[in-house]
């Protein structure tokens, strides 16, 4: 008979922080997006926070962190913003789109946007840990 093991994260490092009014925000992730052919995409929404994470290449570094509950994120771009359906978003050459924010059910997603607010929060004058 197999086993199964649960093994939760432990642990997010995250090494950039980018922290951007709503119309920046949106603006940047639409131009990534579009890079990528993706013209309906969706941003992670929890607690009054849309967030986007970018993950470092995978390396043998990275599988064994990995392997040890430990995930680095090269960078976490979010936003303040309330609960609503989407985003509008007209870019540069004028085209119109729409972000939609998604409610994220990933606990370890809700505990991320949390320490975000918390982060924004923070004093800029206080250490980030």
């Amino acid at each position: 008979m197999v086993e199964i093991v649960y093994m939760p994260w432990k642990k997010f490092i995250i090494h950039e922080i980018i922290e951007q009014q709503n119309k920046s925000f949106f603006e940047w992730f639409m131009g990534e997006a579009l890079s990528q052919n993706n013209i309906a995409p969706s941003v992670p929404w929890s607690n009054g926070i849309a967030f986007v994470v970018s993950n470092f290449m995978e390396t043998p570094e990275t599988v064994k962190e990995k392997l040890n509950g430990v995930i680095h994120y090269a960078s976490v771009n979010f936003t303040r913003i309330g609960q609503q359906a989407s985003f509008p978003v007209t870019m540069k050459d004028l085209s119109k789109y729409s972000v939609s924010l998604v409610a994220n059910e990933n606990q370890d997603f809700h505990e991320l946007a949390a320490w975000l607010r918390r982060w924004s929060d923070r004093p800029t004058s206080q250490s980030t840990s």
